[in-house]
């Protein structure tokens, strides 16, 4: 259910926003963690549990909420099956109810409930290394809309290219259909010695991604280079190889 968006007008909400994406749609699993957090009201006339308060409050700024008034709108909208499965009873709270709330809270307490739910779902497996996908130029605001991602670090990218490639045996690759695309990835891994300009960086990595239209027989190709600092012993080819799928 959508909710009329409207500018950040308080910390408080810009705060609710950046937990509520970090939970995502785990709507589910809200009330247990946000149950963690300290309430800042006194016991004396409390009418709704600081949980349903901040469950309503998450899934109404996923919805596009961006204040208090919003926030109350979209909770008072909710259809009862929503009510239910956010622990609501009886009446939802009202915009004041929202606003003294969230303008009380300890933000550091919601970060911190926040970051231990997220820590504990992407918890690797035993013997698996946890991996995080970051796009640089996506955070640094660098990509251009409308065309291609521009190339960061030229000069590595340049080393990167330079290196032997032909002589690097594939440490991995896959082919597979979906979203009207046949994709082949080929993927080489190779030690790189000193002197590559980024510090630390052991292992240079080659993707290799080719795309056509299912309608169409002609190919695309795209090729993408990376570093790390783990070394062969502490990144297996299929570390790399199962991020370069999800990517």
């Amino acid at each position: 259910m959508p909710a009329a968006p409207s500018s950040l007008t308080d910390p408080a909400i810009g705060q609710l926003l950046t937990t509520a994406q970090a939970m995502g749609g785990a709507r589910t699993r809200l009330l247990p963690v946000l149950a963690a957090v300290p309430d800042p009201r006194a016991r004396r006339g409390v009418r709704h549990r600081l949980a349903v308060i901040l469950s309503l409050a998450v899934c109404a700024v996923l919805a596009g909420a961006r204040s208090f008034t919003a926030i109350a709108e979209w909770a008072a909208d909710a259809d009862q099956a929503t009510r239910d499965a956010l622990g609501v009873t009886g009446v939802v709270p009202s915009e004041s109810t929202f606003r003294r709330t969230l303008q009380n809270l300890d933000a550091d307490a919601l970060d911190d409930a926040a970051g231990a739910w997220a820590q504990q779902r992407t918890a690797p497996a035993p013997g698996a290394r946890r991996m995080i996908a970051v796009d640089g130029k996506t955070l640094r605001g660098s990509g251009l809309a409308g065309g291609p991602v521009k190339g960061n670090q030229p000069g590595v990218h340049a080393q990167l290219a330079a290196l032997p490639w032909r002589q690097v045996p594939v440490a991995d690759q896959a082919s597979e259909q979906g979203h009207g695309r046949a994709e082949r990835r080929t993927l080489k891994v190779t030690a790189v010695a000193a002197g590559l300009a980024f510090p630390h960086a052991a292992q240079a990595i080659r993707i290799v991604r080719r795309r056509r239209p299912l309608n169409s027989t002609k190919w695309s190709a795209e090729t993408v280079y990376a570093i790390t600092s783990l070394t062969a012993i502490q990144a297996r080819p299929a570390d790399p190889a199962g991020r370069c799928k999800r990517s």
